[in-house]
């Protein structure tokens, strides 16, 4: 009989599911997010408005999981905006109050100034 010496795990490995999200596309959907937590007012609103559990939003905002491209389509049909503007950025317009989407002169809150700087550099 013959004794192991190394630990051997027989599972198989995971299949990845769907598809994913590119770290610019992820951080776009999290800035999106932060609007509409602003919109809102608390993350169990967000989510309650989302159709999904607290935790879920909690997670996705966390740098320790990643949102995926149904709580971005969520995000998009929520704050009623094409799929596309959310994931590549476009929401809201830079220079734009969060709130209402008019033109604004305040300082917009840190996840949305960062982004509008990025996309005035570029």
């Amino acid at each position: 009989m013959a004794i192991l010496r190394e630990t051997t795990s027989w599972r198989r490995p995971k299949k990845q599911r769907g598809f994913h999200l590119t770290e610019a596309e992820q951080n776009s959907i999290r800035a999106a997010m932060r609007v509409l937590h602003l919109r809102y007012g608390t993350w169990p609103a967000v989510a309650q408005a989302l159709g999904v559990a607290h935790k879920t939003v909690k997670n996705a905002m966390s740098s320790n999981q990643y949102p995926g491209a149904t709580m971005g389509l969520r995000v998009a049909r929520l704050a009623g905006v094409p799929f596309e503007d959310v994931v590549s950025g476009n929401f809201p317009k830079p220079g734009t109050c969060p709130m209402c989407g008019q033109p604004c002169r305040r300082k917009l809150p840190y996840g949305i100034r960062s982004r509008a700087k990025e996309k005035a550099t570029s």
